[in-house]
């Protein structure tokens, strides 16, 4: 059964995506899916990151990503 993932990254810099939602099996799916990437803005590695599976059986209505970078 497909679940639902909430991915962040802990330091995002320029030109790098800070968060994302997806699909997969796995928390190792996701990894996996990340790191192969074609364009890779996950640059860091898997500890720069979280992993958060979204429950949708069991959560009360809620926001899952917003995104907002302003940088000088």
């Amino acid at each position: 059964m497909k679940k639902l993932y909430l991915v962040k990254k802990l330091c995002p810099d320029y030109d790098e995506y800070d968060s994302c939602v997806i699909v997969a099996d796995s928390k190792d799916e996701v990894n996996d899916m990340i790191d192969n990437l074609s364009i890779n803005y996950w640059d860091g590695g898997k500890g720069d990151r979280t992993i958060t599976e979204i429950d949708l059986n069991t959560c009360k209505s809620m926001e899952i990503c917003s995104s907002f970078n302003a940088r000088w």
